[in-house]
């Protein structure tokens, strides 16, 4: 028991670990015509919930780590399944857990006391999750809507890269939201990252190189 306790302890506030294996998933993502590259990126996604929550200290809230365990399993489920309706209650799933991720990470983030590097991974590993978690939103707009999000069907890889074209406000415009719905989540999406970019992480940036709290 104090050899699994030291172990969690070390895995605390590690985030370097959780942002390859985000970054790892939305590699991924660029194959995602794939069914065998989309169970990787779930997968993937699975790994980085657990190390999250190791990371956040919030696997001590079982409620939360059951709830969310459940629905990353029924979500690789899901894909197995096959389907628009099957892709699209996946895609759901895959949002709820980005989500609860989002939230835990950024919670520990910003109960350091000292900014460190881990607490810099912390903040990119969130920058990250917002956008994967708007391209599983963006397709499950596409799977659930009486109309594709860009008007015609798209590669599955193109969720990804257009959420986050628009986290970073780049803009090459190859892609654009023609449903209402669709173009109000890019445009909130597009002011969060706005906002975490001028505010959240420049911020954390700036205590770091002075040593601040």
């Amino acid at each position: 028991m104090k050899r699994l306790e030291r172990r969690r302890q070390q895995a605390e506030d590690r985030f370097g670990i959780l942002l390859l294996l985000i970054v790892g998933a939305f590699v991924m993502l660029g194959f995602a015509d794939s069914s065998w590259a989309r169970f990787l990126a779930a997968a993937l996604q699975v790994a980085a919930l657990a190390v999250g929550f190791l990371a956040t200290r919030l696997h001590k809230d079982h409620r939360w780590l059951g709830l969310l365990t459940i629905v990353a399993v029924a979500s690789i489920v899901l894909i197995a399944v096959g389907g628009d309706t099957a892709s699209g209650i996946s895609e759901v799933a895959s949002a709820v857990i980005l989500g609860g991720l989002l939230v835990a990470v950024l919670d520990r983030v910003l109960r350091h006391e000292h900014v460190t590097i881990q607490t810099l991974f912390g903040a990119v590993c969130a920058y990250f999750l917002i956008g994967l978690m708007f391209s599983a939103v963006y397709g499950a707009l596409n799977d659930f809507g009486d109309m594709p999000v860009f008007g015609q069907p798209v590669e599955r890889s193109v969720f990804s890269y257009f959420s986050f074209t628009t986290l970073t406000t780049v803009g090459y415009g190859d892609f654009t939201s023609v449903t209402d719905i669709g173009r109000r989540m890019a445009m909130i999406e597009g002011v969060l990252g706005q906002v975490f970019m001028a505010t959240t992480l420049a911020r954390l940036v700036s205590l770091y190189k002075s040593g601040g709290r």
